[in-house]
């Protein structure tokens, strides 16, 4: 993941790293929603992870 945000890896990187170093989108995800059409081709992907994952996280109940 931090390919997409322009972080340089730590040690090793995985072999996909080089492959996605090469893209005109590096470096440009700040924010969940951007993964869509990037990290996944679905143009919603980010936005459904924030409405089906992390929107019900931040409205559970704490007891």
């Amino acid at each position: 993941m931090g390919i997409y945000c322009g972080v340089d890896p730590v040690g090793e990187p995985h072999p996909r790293w080089y492959i996605t170093s090469t893209v005109g989108w590096k470096g440009q995800v700040q924010l969940v929603e951007d993964l869509g059409g990037k990290w996944a081709p679905n143009p919603d992907y980010g936005a459904s992870i924030m409405r089906d994952y992390v929107t019900k996280l931040y409205n559970t109940e704490v007891k």
